[in-house]
């Protein structure tokens, strides 16, 4: 014949308490984790945007130094700005 063990009644209280209480805690820590991971999220989102918004400038200014790189270099323009700057045509 085997024994069954049981709790008294006011013990088997306290552990569902304590594993309730255990349970919320684990909640709430999580809750908080999760919190604090969507708000890193969007900081992320936000730089992430901002430096997007950098790159596009650094883009277009980019390609509108070359272009007057461009046009600087051309013969036509080294042969008026030199004049300017003093030199002489011997033409």
């Amino acid at each position: 014949m085997s024994k069954r063990l049981t709790l008294p009644e006011e013990k088997a209280q306290r552990i569902a308490v304590a594993a309730t209480v255990a349970g919320v805690l684990v909640v709430l820590v999580l809750a908080v984790f999760l919190v604090v991971q969507f708000v890193k999220i969007g900081q992320l989102n936000a730089r992430r945007a901002q430096l997007e918004e950098s790159k596009k400038v650094l883009v277009d200014e980019n390609a509108e130094l070359t272009e007057q790189k461009e046009r600087l270099e051309a013969p036509e323009v080294r042969y008026f700005l030199a004049l300017k700057e003093g030199w002489r045509s011997d033409n």
